[in-house]
């Protein structure tokens, strides 16, 4: 394996570009992937709030949380594709997805909670990393 010394000075493993300390980079991408994400859910959601209301209902949740949730998602989605108060938007959606892995996706075994962990993992990295 080829070893280059990068712009960084250290070892980029061949790699045509030096990728050592990219922080900013992988900081994009990861709230780019997580605000998309929850961006779309939100609107989808928005799309279908006659079915989601009767979703939340049937487990006992109040219809106006499932428009806070709906709406928190598009926002805080948006923040996070934006770079727009990261943090803040991270912290509230890392609490939007534990709710939503307590109250369905663990009654629905490990399988159906491999992705929303790893959003509450990335929401969870873009709140203590900004």
């Amino acid at each position: 394996m080829c070893m280059k010394n990068g712009m960084c000075g250290k070892k980029c493993c061949g790699m045509s570009a030096c990728m050592c300390g990219n922080k900013n980079l992988g900081l994009l991408l990861l709230r780019l992937a997580a605000g998309s994400i929850f961006l779309v859910a939100g609107i989808m959601k928005l799309q279908g709030m006659d079915m989601v209301v009767g979703y939340f209902e049937s487990m006992g949740i109040p219809a106006f949380v499932a428009w806070l949730v709906a709406i928190i998602e598009v926002l805080g989605g948006a923040m996070l594709v934006l770079g727009v108060f990261v943090r803040k938007a991270a912290i509230v959606l890392s609490v939007i997805i534990a709710a939503a892995i307590i109250l369905v996706h663990a009654k629905q075994g490990y399988m159906s909670m491999q992705a929303p962990l790893t959003i509450f993992a990335v929401t969870m990295a873009l709140t203590m990393l900004g």
